[in-house]
């Protein structure tokens, strides 16, 4: 994982247009999507901007979430979440 962001990131220190950086921008989300949120590839890749909100850290509060933390979400659909009987 380390090796995947540190690649990532100097690729886009490194890019020349922005198509290259909004590319790499996206390659970074889903790896940060799939390794942390522990999302299938079907759900990352499903996703819709409008499926994602974003609460910075100085709204957590706004949240109930400790201030100066904040917060990714993803709204999945029903059929992407596991049985919990399983």
């Amino acid at each position: 994982v380390r090796s995947l962001d540190q690649f990532l990131g100097k690729s886009y220190r490194e890019a020349t247009t922005e198509t290259e950086r909004l590319r790499i921008s996206l390659a970074g989300t889903a790896t940060l999507l799939l390794w942390l949120g522990w999302l299938r590839s079907s759900e990352v890749f499903g996703l819709r901007w409008c499926d994602i909100d974003v609460t910075l850290p100085e709204e957590g509060p706004t949240l109930d979430l400790p201030k100066g933390v904040g917060v990714v979400a993803c709204r999945l659909q029903p059929e992407t979440k596991s049985s919990r009987d399983r």
